[in-house]
This record gives C-alpha cells, sequence and structure tokens, in this order.
C-alpha cells in the first residue's frame, strides 16, 4: 500500500510538465486559495450533482502544499487517497449521492467516508465525514500511467 501511495505521488505530483508560465503567479493562485480557507473550509457546492465512477476515473489532486496535498486515483470502482497517509476502498456510487467508502492504513478515519458533493468533469468536491472537504481538480497524468488502486498483484496477500 504504501508503495502504490508513493508511485502515485510521484506520478501525479511530481511528474508535470514546465509550461514555462511564472512560477509566482502559481504560488499566488494556492496561497490565495488557501487564504479563503483552501481544502479545509470549501465553500458549500450544490447539492444533486450526480457522479458516477465511470465519469471519475483517473487522478485527481488538491491543491494544498507539502503533506497537506491530497491524490485520488479512481479505476473502475475501486479508489486510493494518498496524502501523509494512504487508504483505498470503493465509490459507490448505486445510490447517490455517491461516496467513498475507504480504509486507511493506519487506521485512522478523517478521510475514509467520503460524499460527493459536486462534479464538473474537470473539479470534484468531496465532503469527508470528519468535517473536512476537499476540491479535487482532474490531473493531466495518462490513466495507465497510475497505480492500481487494488494495489501490486498479490498486496491482498501481504500481513
Amino acid at each position: 500500500m504504501a508503495a502504490a501511495a508513493l508511485a502515485a505521488t510521484l506520478l501525479i505530483a511530481g511528474c508535470g510538465s514546465d509550461d514555462g508560465g511564472d512560477s509566482s503567479s502559481k504560488e499566488s493562485e494556492a496561497s490565495e486559495s488557501q487564504d479563503k480557507g483552501g481544502e479545509e473550509n470549501a465553500p458549500e457546492e450544490e447539492a444533486g450533482t450526480e457522479v458516477k465512477a465511470m465519469d471519475i476515473q483517473g487522478g485527481w489532486t488538491t491543491e494544498g502544499a507539502g503533506s497537506s496535498a491530497l491524490i485520488l486515483v479512481v479505476a473502475e470502482q475501486k479508489a486510493l487517497v494518498t496524502g501523509k497517509f494512504a487508504c483505498s476502498g470503493e465509490v459507490v456510487d448505486s445510490t447517490q449521492p455517491a461516496t467513498l467508502d475507504l480504509k486507511c492504513a493506519d487506521g485512522s478515519t478523517d478521510y475514509a467516508k467520503g460524499t460527493f458533493k459536486s462534479f464538473d468533469g474537470e473539479k470534484l468536491t468531496v465532503a469527508w465525514d470528519s468535517g473536512q472537504s476537499s476540491t479535487f481538480t482532474k490531473s493531466k497524468t495518462d490513466p495507465q500511467d497510475l497505480p492500481d488502486p487494488n494495489g501490486p498483484p498479490g498486496a491482498d496477500d501481504l500481513p
């Protein structure tokens, strides 16, 4: 699980292209986002947005800095959320609003259960049962290069 989390972090966060833009403007945008409450206090989103697992396949990232950044990877019905932790499980979309039902390797519950609050194709907001809210942006990483939320072959056999 830790290897998958590290791979997800490196693939999504560390392999972006340099668009030649001014990095200070990117830092300013990130700072403005955090000044407005960032991930922890994201604004209320429209209710009633239908989210299906097939619509959110691939990688998603938050704009947090360092260990506050989150990465969400969805493949079929499986999901992996990483940050300074690793949680895996599934997207439950048989009823709406769709939810994330995850188990965290360290036993924490902060990101174990979440409800999808909004989705527009490029942004995805999850309200966690812990009271936090995360807004993810679609990653440009090729889905074939993302780690499998099921873990490496044989991962279920590990102690």
